[in-house]
C-alpha cells in the first residue's frame, strides 16, 4: 500500500546496505549527479548571487536564503533542516517522504535556489539507494511512485524556474535519469508527458556545451530512457526491453539523439583542443631541454679549449726554461 511506508537506517548516515548482501539489479546507472570523472568541459561561472551549496550539516546561513522572501525565510529554512536530520538519521525514505519532497520541491523549488538543489538531491539518493534484499518499498516501486505522484513535472517546472542556473538545470535532470534507470515501465510513463521531456531537453541544450555535469546528467537520462546500463549477464547479446525500444525510436523522431551526438563532438573536439595544447608545451619543453644541453656542450668545449691552450703555454714555458738551462750549463 502507498500509505505504508518502510524506511531502511543503514549503520551510518546514508552509506548503503552492501552491494553482496542484494540480488543484482540489471540497469541502475552508476551517475550521480555531482560525481567526478573524466571531462572536457568548462565550467559556466556562476552568477555572484548564488552562495555555495549549503553543508548537509551545516546551519542554514543569510546567504543561503538571500534569494527568498522574508515571507517564505522560516518556511524554507525549516525544511532545508529537516531535510539535514533525515540524512544525519540515515534516513532512505519510504512513499510518504518521497510524496512530501514532490510538494515540496513545487512549492519551495521557486522560492529557494538550495531548497531546489538539496530537494533533486535527496530525492535521486532516495530512488538509487541500495536497499535490503526483499524490503519493502523496492527501488522500482519507488520509481513508478514518483512520476505518479507527478514528480517528473514538478522537477520540469523546478528547471524551467531556473534555467539560467546550470547547477539547477544538471540536478533536476539527474533526478529524472535516476527515476527511469533501469525501469523501463518507468521509461514508458515518462514518455508519455513528452511535453515535459521537450522542455526538460532544451534545458539541457542550454547548457550542456558549458558544464560537465549537465552533459553528463543529459546523457544518462537518454541512455536511461533507451536502454539499462551494462551490467554483468551470460547472454551473448542480452535482450532489450519493448520499452526501451519503443523510447528509443520516440525520441530519435523528436531529435533528441542529436544532443547526444553534439555533446560527444563537442567533447571530440575540446579533446584535440587540449591534445594539440599538450603537444605544443611538450614539443617547446624539449626544445628548451635541447637548447640547454647545447648551451652546456658549447660551454664544455670552450672550457676545454680554453684548457688545452693554458697547457699548451705552460709546456711552452717549460722548454723555454729547458733551453735556456742547457745554453746556461754549455757556458759553463
Amino acid at each position: 500500500s502507498v500509505a505504508q511506508v518502510e524506511t531502511c537506517a543503514p549503520p551510518a548516515p546514508w552509506s548503503p546496505v552492501d552491494a553482496a548482501s542484494s540480488p543484482p539489479r540489471p540497469g541502475i546507472s552508476p551517475w550521480l549527479p555531482g560525481a567526478g570523472g573524466m571531462h572536457v568541459y568548462s565550467q559556466e561561472p556562476e552568477p555572484e548571487q548564488f552562495a555555495e551549496p549549503l553543508g548537509w550539516e551545516g546551519a542554514v546561513g543569510d546567504e543561503h536564503l538571500a534569494d527568498v522572501e522574508p515571507e517564505h525565510a522560516q518556511e524554507v529554512e525549516e525544511a532545508l533542516l529537516d531535510l539535514a536530520r533525515l540524512r544525519s538519521e540515515g534516513v532512505l525514505g519510504g512513499f510518504a517522504e518521497l510524496r512530501k519532497w514532490v510538494n515540496s520541491l513545487g512549492r519551495l523549488g521557486g522560492f529557494s535556489r538550495e531548497a531546489c538543489l538539496r530537494l533533486t538531491a535527496t530525492m535521486t539518493e532516495c530512488l538509487t539507494a541500495q536497499r535490503p534484499p526483499r524490503s519493502e518499498p523496492t527501488a522500482e516501486q519507488l520509481q513508478q511512485g514518483f512520476v505518479r505522484m507527478g514528480g517528473l513535472k514538478q522537477a520540469v517546472n523546478a528547471l524551467m524556474l531556473r534555467l539560467d542556473d546550470a547547477s539547477a538545470v544538471a540536478a533536476c535532470t539527474g533526478l529524472v535519469a535516476a527515476a527511469v534507470a533501469g525501469s523501463p515501465h518507468t521509461a514508458e510513463n515518462v514518455l508519455d508527458a513528452m511535453s515535459d521531456l521537450k522542455l526538460l531537453m532544451r534545458g539541457i541544450e542550454r547548457h550542456a556545451s558549458r558544464n560537465r555535469e549537465v552533459a553528463m546528467a543529459g546523457c544518462a537520462l537518454i541512455s536511461n530512457l533507451c536502454s539499462f546500463a551494462p551490467y554483468e549477464t551470460k547472454e551473448l547479446i542480452p535482450a532489450r526491453a519493448k520499452a526501451h525500444r519503443d523510447s528509443q525510436g520516440k525520441i530519435a523522431n523528436e531529435g533528441m539523439l542529436d544532443i547526444v551526438t553534439g555533446i560527444l563532438s563537442d567533447s571530440v573536439y575540446e579533446v584535440k583542443r587540449l591534445a594539440d595544447k599538450c603537444r605544443g608545451g611538450a614539443e617547446a619543453t624539449l626544445q628548451q631541454a635541447a637548447l640547454q644541453r647545447q648551451t652546456a656542450g658549447v660551454a664544455v668545449v670552450h672550457r676545454k679549449q680554453e684548457d688545452n691552450l693554458k697547457s699548451e703555454m705552460q709546456r711552452q714555458k717549460e722548454s723555454i726554461k729547458r733551453a735556456m738551462g742547457n745554453e746556461e750549463a754549455r757556458g759553463d
